[in-house]
């Protein structure tokens, strides 16, 4: 049997997540490639930008779709975290339900957030909420996890989810945790170096959803390495 790409992960599940990534992606793309011919554009800004940067027209004209689809690679890559824990061994991904993922046998579920800034004092409260319901009904018993993928700092956490509300803070429960990305994938495999596996993986995974040959192939892991090193602390 040969290597897995990602140890913890058949390779199809994981080609699977990705193409749908890169799919997503040129979908919006051709989008924007249409609006941008359509649309009016700053002139003065376009002008300023590009020659601040020392760019063509056409390279400009790149790197602003780039800019305009970040957005749709955000959400994108959210649903790339919920699909890989949800086809790790005993985890499921709910397509509905309230929440993104769970594992019975260890009694756990979570709610997945790429990055710390998509949780306000509003969608803190409601997760809050929409969480303690499942703990005091179907889920009593379980653990429930708030996973915030990409941290605010790099220090690790795994601390009871208790947001403040109007300048009160929610109780604290045993039963309802925040973690950054790390820790989940970590308490989802048993291995604490699982998340910084998988980026790991990525660039041959790419290589083998896109054409080797392909311009927009990733560049090498090791020029991007330090960037995943400054967001999680070992």
């Amino acid at each position: 049997m040969s290597e897995r790409i990602y140890e913890h992960l058949e390779d199809k599940d994981l080609l699977d997540a990705v193409s749908e990534v890169i799919n997503s992606v040129h979908t919006d793309l051709q989008s924007i490639d249409k609006s941008l011919h359509s649309n009016v554009i700053d002139p003065f800004s376009a002008l300023f930008d590009a020659s601040m940067q020392n760019i063509s027209y056409e390279e400009w004209l790149e790197q602003e779709k780039m800019r305009q689809v970040q957005k749709t690679l955000q959400n994108a890559i959210g649903y790339f975290h919920e699909t890989i824990i949800g086809k790790l061994n005993g985890w499921n991904q709910l397509s509905q339900g309230g929440y993104d993922v769970e594992n019975k046998r260890k009694k756990v579920f979570a709610e997945l957030k790429n990055k710390h800034n998509t949780m306000n004092s509003s969608t803190s409260e409601a997760v809050y909420t929409k969480m303690a319901e499942f703990l005091d009904g179907e889920k009593n018993g379980h653990t429930a996890y708030v996973v915030i993928v990409i941290p605010k700092s790099s220090n690790r956490y795994n601390k009871t989810f208790a947001p403040s509300v109007r300048g009160t803070r929610l109780p604290e429960r045993d039963d309802l945790k925040v973690v950054d990305g790390a820790t989940f994938y970590e308490i989802a495999t048993g291995d604490s170096e699982a998340l910084n596996k998988l980026y790991a993986s990525l660039p041959e995974a790419i290589k083998h959803v896109t054409d080797v040959t392909d311009k927009n192939y990733a560049p090498n892991l090791e020029s991007f390495q330090e960037l995943f090193e400054k967001a999680f602390s070992s």
